[in-house]
């Protein structure tokens, strides 16, 4: 059975006066609070049934529910978005799948598909401006993960793979990751500072894009469209030009940068704990290893002990022969 569910919000006296033809009609149940519905649109097989949905909605147009977009900045802004089709995230890792060879160690399974996931509601998203701080928390996110992937080889083929489900080039994100870092190291975090406030109001194409990035940033004003791996690329750039990653520089460089602190320090310090699990999981396979290599070597010199005691006691026993044939 198949189930597509969509919401909407209205009074139930409005809700009384919908066609009961037009929602059982097409399969249609409809449960919920006495102010929002939600929809339960029920078929078989791998589409949903959608029969007496047009009258489903002419029902809801009478009623004025279904409006023409907001008369506002925002809307006209974003008004070429409207109604187009947007790839979801089940269609971005089928496609990382379908390209894989091998299947990902399972300890892993978990941080790819939370890279895929992350990554990809950022890109579908029309308020989303790509810059070189996302790919740099992009890269640094499967770089810090993926370092003691148990299988060497497949770590550019694995982040290749990520790359083309995602759509980005898997050589310009490397790069611009790369850049940046070397941009910033050997910087101060108060010439870092002084560089973005001195805004123009204007990047010119030349300007340097990790400046040009931070700019745009605070420049927007509250309105930038934050996402978690520009956080952790932010954090990468701080620790780069030698700030300690704490509460108070954490709440500097967010009012500096005009994004919302909660966001940026809880980010991080989800990303901090993750990499701890992970340095601690990477101990106990390590001492795992270690154990099993001993192991073997155990067994190996055991096997060996036997074979070197069976090849003695059948010289023995030769040179026994050899006495009584003699004698």
């Amino acid at each position: 059975m198949f189930t597509a569910a969509f919401s909407f919000s209205l009074p139930r006296s409005a809700y009384g006066k919908l066609s009961k033809s037009g929602l059982r009609g097409a399969g249609i149940h409809a449960k919920g609070s006495r102010t929002s519905r939600q929809v339960l649109c029920a078929g078989t097989g791998d589409e949903p049934r959608f029969a007496g949905l047009d009258e489903f909605r002419k029902d809801i147009e009478a009623l004025g529910l279904i409006t023409e977009p907001a008369d506002t900045d925002f809307a006209r802004k974003f008004a070429p978005f409207r109604g187009k089709p947007v790839r979801t995230v089940s269609e971005t890792v089928t496609r990382f799948y379908r390209n894989l060879k091998r299947p990902v160690v399972f300890y892993y399974q978990q941080a790819v598909d939370e890279i895929l996931t992350t990554a990809h509601l950022a890109l579908v998203c029309a308020m989303f401006r790509y810059d070189v701080i996302f790919a740099l928390g992009f890269v640094s996110v499967y770089r810090d993960f993926f370092r003691s992937y148990p299988r060497p080889d497949e770590r550019e083929s694995l982040f290749r793979c990520i790359c083309d489900a995602l759509d980005l080039d898997v050589g310009q994100v490397t790069k611009e990751a790369d850049d940046a870092l070397a941009y910033v190291q050997g910087k101060t975090e108060a010439e870092l500072i002084e560089e973005i406030e001195r805004d123009t109001g204007e990047d010119s194409a030349e300007a340097q894009p990790v400046i040009a990035a931070l700019r745009a940033c605070r420049r927007a004003d509250g309105e930038y469209y934050y996402t978690r791996l520009f956080g952790i690329g932010l954090m990468k750039i701080m620790s780069s030009c030698g700030v300690e990653i704490n509460l108070e520089s954490v709440k500097k460089w967010a009012n500096m940068l005009k994004i919302s602190y909660a966001r940026l320090d809880q980010d991080i310090g989800t990303y901090q704990m993750s990499m701890e699990k992970l340095t601690q999981a990477e101990v106990m396979f390590k001492e795992l290893e270690a154990r099993e290599r001993a192991r073997i070597a155990d067994e190996l010199a055991r096997k060996a002990q036997e074979a070197e005691e069976e090849l003695r006691k059948r010289e023995q026993a030769v040179s026994g022969q050899n006495k009584e044939t003699t004698g």
